[in-house]
C-alpha cells in the first residue's frame, strides 16, 4: 500500500506563492505580506499558521538568486526568500531547494 504524502512547494518572495498537494487536492496560496517602513516583508506569522494547518510531510523550495539588483533591492529579496526557509525550520518540517526551470522567455529565445 502506497502511503500518501503531503506536499509543499514554496515559489519565494513577495510575489510568490504556497502550493501544498496531498494526492487528492492541490491548494495554492499567495504569499502574505505586510508593510514595514515602505517595504513589502512576507508575514511570518500568518504564513506559519498556513503551513501548520496543511502538516506538509516535505516542503520543496525555489532556489533563488538575486541578481541585477541594487543593494536594497537584494536585502529586501533576501529577506523574503528567507523567511520561508526559517518558518520551514521553525515548524520542524524538512525541505529541499529545487532549482526553478527557465523562463519561458529564455526557453524560446531567437539567437
Amino acid at each position: 500500500m502506497k502511503q500518501q504524502k503531503n506536499i509543499l512547494g514554496v515559489d519565494v518572495g513577495i510575489s510568490g506563492a504556497l502550493a501544498f498537494y496531498d494526492d487528492e487536492e492541490l491548494i495554492i496560496f499567495d504569499i502574505i505580506v505586510f508593510e514595514r517602513n515602505k517595504t513589502s516583508r512576507p508575514d511570518c506569522h500568518r504564513i506559519a499558521k498556513i503551513i501548520r494547518n496543511l502538516k506538509p510531510d516535505h516542503a520543496f523550495i525555489e532556489q533563488v538568486n538575486a541578481f541585477k539588483m541594487g543593494a536594497t533591492g537584494a536585502y529586501n529579496f533576501g529577506w523574503s526568500s528567507g523567511a520561508p526557509e526559517a518558518i520551514l525550520a521553525t515548524l520542524d518540517i524538512p525541505f529541499s531547494y529545487v532549482t526553478p526551470p527557465p523562463s519561458m522567455e529564455e526557453s524560446y529565445a531567437v539567437p
